[in-house]
């Protein structure tokens, strides 16, 4: 194994690049996250969001703050705690969706 002199791109970019889309796929960032410039978010990528993507930045936070989970709770800042209902909410949804559909029987 050794690392390439540089990253292969055009390899990484075949899964969509800024371009990607799926449904029911909600893309949440930190705008203080140092990655977002390479993320959904990225002030690069074309700006876009529909319904079945949504797309949702927090304000203020890091890299996966939304995905930590602390030992009190209300120690949480409210900013991270508001992304993490919305997740919640969406994902709630499209389960409801999913359940009441065809494909659940």
């Amino acid at each position: 194994h050794s690392i390439p002199a540089s990253p292969d791109f055009a390899k990484w970019n075949g899964y969509g690049d800024f371009g990607f889309k799926a449904d029911r796929l909600l893309f949440v960032d930190g705008s203080a996250d140092p990655w977002k410039d390479l993320c959904y978010h990225s002030d690069l990528a074309p700006q876009r969001a529909w319904d079945a993507q949504p797309a949702h930045l927090i304000n203020g936070a890091g890299h996966v703050w939304d995905l930590r989970t602390l030992d009190d709770v209300d120690a949480e800042p409210q900013f991270v705690r508001a992304a993490t209902k919305l997740e919640i909410r969406t994902v709630g949804a499209w389960l409801k969706e999913f359940s009441s559909s065809k494909f659940a029987s």
